[in-house]
């Protein structure tokens, strides 16, 4: 039942409407929402015949319907062994998610079926406890804008959690942080306590006054523009493409995070070239002269 039509656009976007219909929060302008948000282009003009015509019976005139309960469909064998797979993987517990009735369901794919061949053994450990708490500690003071009391490497910080990211390559989770003038990033295994206080967020417009940026060329083989854009997911980006198979990526980053940025882009090999800051073409130059000598200098 991969392609049932059940699963299709159509019957997508009927949900989202009846269910807004009996909220009680449906307009034309909000079926023409839905319709541009969940289904194709031109698909308005058939759903809004239907629908005004009365051959899908299932709203009225006034943006009712004659359905009393919320539309839900049965999840697919595919989606079930899906979820059982990410239920399998040790980050998931951090975000207290709970997946109910998978017990009898094979997991699509687990661990050991694939193999991240550049990344770092030393990962953090995601269920450990301490690791965990804190880390819906810092999640809850994101969502909701407070300040977070850490102990860090021995010494005691006052913080605004601007961020939490994931490095694919170190396998390690960290977190954006700013007050004051003082603004750093933090890596969660070394945080030893994080409370809550009741102070609330401040407005810090300096976090961005240090951003830098480069701009690269890349050549799409190989995949290489999906790799770069999950690669480079955690930063604030343009793009725009140049021909068929060549496009233009512009990242912003933190002068701080300037060496590991360099190092994702040599991942890339001569799939991805820099056009500017010269000054980031010598950092690469640098860099692969001393590899080219292996570190003999």
């Amino acid at each position: 039942m991969i392609f049932h039509e059940i699963y299709g656009c159509y019957y997508l976007c009927m949900e989202k409407i009846i269910n807004h219909a009996l909220n009680h929060t449906l307009t034309q302008d909000k079926i023409l929402e839905i319709i541009n948000q969940y289904a194709f282009e031109d698909s308005h003009i058939e759903i809004m015949s239907h629908l005004k015509n009365q051959d899908w019976p299932l709203i009225t005139q006034d943006y009712h319907t004659p359905l009393h309960h919320p539309l839900t469909r049965p999840l697919t064998l595919l989606e079930k062994r899906w979820l059982k797979s990410l239920s399998l993987d040790p980050r998931i517990q951090l975000f207290s998610i709970s997946f109910d009735n998978l017990d009898d369901i094979e997991p699509l794919f687990t661990n050991d079926d694939y193999l991240i061949y550049d990344q770092y053994l030393d990962g953090d450990c995601f269920d450990d406890e301490l690791y965990i708490k804190n880390f819906q500690t810092i999640l809850y003071a994101l969502e909701n804008q407070f300040i977070l009391k850490l102990t860090y490497q021995n010494k005691q910080l006052i913080c605004h959690p601007t961020k939490l990211e994931y490095s694919l390559k170190d396998n390690k989770f960290r977190l954006k942080t700013s007050h004051d003038h003082f603004h750093k990033t933090l890596n969660l295994s070394k945080i030893a306590n994080c409370e809550l206080t009741q102070q609330t967020a401040f407005q810090d417009n300096k976090l961005y006054q240090n951003k830098q940026s480069v701009i690269l060329e890349l050549y799409d083989e190989r995949s290489a523009l999906e790799r770069a854009m999950m690669q480079f997911a955690d930063l604030q980006k343009k793009a725009e493409q140049i021909n068929d198979k060549t496009y233009r990526i512009e990242l912003f980053y933190q002068k701080e995070d300037e060496t590991e940025l360099l190092i994702r882009i040599l991942s890339f090999g001569p799939l991805l070239k820099i056009i500017e800051p010269q000054r980031f073409v010598q950092l690469i130059q640098e860099r692969l002269k001393l590899q080219l000598s292996c570190g003999l200098r």
